[in-house]
């Protein structure tokens, strides 16, 4: 991160752990405390920032608990998300 300050990238790495924290018990998080938080900081983080962090802790969720995904359920939605 070029030009960000470091008390920048302190603070959206703590709203970051709270999110992430948050996202883990209910299901969301990042995109209602990371993104509005990246946004006011420093704006040209987004939406690039919050997508990637989202795209890892749902990666990592899915990775620690594979055994009890609904992969049959998983084939039938995946496609439909797979845009033209």
């Amino acid at each position: 991160m070029d030009g960000v300050p470091w008390d920048v990238v302190a603070l959206i790495g703590a709203v970051t752990c709270v999110g992430a924290f948050v996202q883990s018990v209910v299901g969301l998080g990042l995109g209602l405390l990371v993104a509005p938080v990246v946004a006011m900081v420093e704006p040209g983080l987004v939406p690039a920032l919050p997508l990637w962090l989202a795209l890892m802790i749902s990666g990592s969720m899915l990775l620690g608990e594979r055994r009890h995904v609904d992969w049959g359920a998983l084939a039938w939605a995946l496609p439909a998300r797979v845009p033209g």
